[in-house]
């Protein structure tokens, strides 16, 4: 996390504070914080990375999608789960428009869209969503999120009173 804050500011002082690399590096911390639990810093660095992304490289931008995504999951974690829901809506919507079938940036934003209904009791809702999530977040570059995922997945199950279900995914392990 140090060595990226460093580079954030590098970027910043260097690109100047409305590059999109300074966005890129922001969204990238923001996760690393989220990650670490700190939360507060990793939603003004979500905030500030959406805001350079949009100006830079327009309100439809498949990176915007990302960074939204990544908030969602956020909101997703501190137990704000509508606006999770409409962040990971929005998200889904951009990068289902600019990126290929499979994407990860996808699948997140199906995660955490499916993750914040289950969350709501909507379970029938939150199921195809959250499945079909799960091949694709494999292939995400950002660690943790396919098991995570799957943890959810199974909380999703248990809260749904479906135990067939909670052994074959703590099974598959």
């Amino acid at each position: 996390i140090k060595t990226a804050r460093e580079s954030l500011e590098m970027s910043r002082k260097a690109l100047g504070p409305q590059h999109p690399d300074v966005g890129a590096r922001a969204s990238s911390l923001g996760y690393m914080l989220i990650e670490a639990g700190e939360y507060a810093e990793a939603e003004k660095l979500l905030d500030e990375a959406i805001a350079i992304r949009r100006k830079a490289l327009g309100e439809r931008h498949p990176n915007v999608g990302t960074s939204l995504g990544l908030k969602a999951l956020l909101k997703l974690l501190t137990k704000h789960e509508q606006q999770a829901y409409a962040l990971a809506e929005e998200a889904r919507a951009i990068t289902t428009e600019g990126l290929p079938a499979g994407s990860w940036q996808i699948a997140l934003a199906l995660d955490v869209e499916g993750s914040a209904l289950m969350r709501m009791g909507r379970y029938a809702e939150a199921e195809p969503l959250m499945l079909a999530s799960q091949r694709d977040l494999s292939a995400a570059p950002l660690p943790y999120l396919a098991e995570k995922s799957r943890l959810r997945l199974i909380e999703l199950y248990h809260r749904w009173g479906k135990t067939d279900e909670v052994r074959k995914l703590r099974a598959a392990r």
